[in-house]
């Protein structure tokens, strides 16, 4: 197994705590709604959950295919911590939904993920981009932008400032918390446009994007 950078290690240990705490707060069912009414979640889409944890951001777009009656969703998903993809692989087989799974860093995309992980319609993560060294936000949406189609989506969940944030989520979880002109940056360096964003739930952004007409910009 490949070693794990320190988010990884964390995920590990605290994986129970972590699904039971986005159960308290209605995290799955906040995503499906938004996800819903995106517009991003159409008939044959092919979908990649960044960082997917134990799978509420993937279930929460194949339970908004559901609510708008798309069809034919093709999802993939990867996550750093083994423990957290055993956790979402029981909770597909016991739902019996299909959706592929791996272990992978989203700095080292091309060493870790297949080279057909390419050319997804969406792109979606919740909960994962705080927790990289903040320096390299802008190279992990340059990754993911690099596994879009041209006219892809992406859907990304991330925390915002605010006190309680800077303490329970900064202090207890370690993870960054991002200012809104700060994200606006790293996504246009990225080469990604903005469509909206907007405050999601008590504790982030929700940012929906297009990579840019432009997208000669790497970082």
């Amino acid at each position: 197994m490949k070693g794990l950078t320190g988010a990884g290690r964390l995920y590990e240990r605290r994986a129970r705590v972590y699904d039971a705490m986005i159960a308290l707060v209605g995290h799955r069912r906040r995503l499906r709604r938004f996800m819903a009414d995106s517009g991003a979640v159409k008939d044959g889409i092919a979908v990649l959950d960044a960082g997917c944890g134990s799978g509420a951001l993937t279930l929460a777009v194949q339970d908004a295919a559901r609510d708008v009656g798309a069809k034919g969703l093709r999802c993939r998903a990867f996550d750093l911590s083994p423990r957290m993809l055993a956790r979402f692989d029981a909770r597909l087989r016991a739902l019996g939904r299909a959706t592929e799974i791996r272990q992978a860093d989203v700095l080292d995309l091309d060493v870790w993920l297949p080279s057909d992980w390419t050319g997804f319609d969406l792109v979606v993560s919740a909960g994962m981009l705080e927790h990289l060294p903040r320096a390299s936000l802008s190279a992990a949406l340059v990754a993911l932008r690099n596994r879009m189609s041209p006219d892809g989506t992406m859907a990304v969940f991330i925390t915002r400032t605010g006190l309680f944030n800077r303490l329970f989520i900064g202090g207890v979880w370690g993870a960054n918390v991002y200012r809104r002109e700060e994200l606006e940056d790293a996504f246009a360096d990225a080469g990604l446009d903005i469509l909206t964003i907007a405050p999601f739930a008590s504790w982030g952004y929700a940012i929906v994007a297009e990579p840019a007409l432009d997208d000669a910009k790497k970082v």
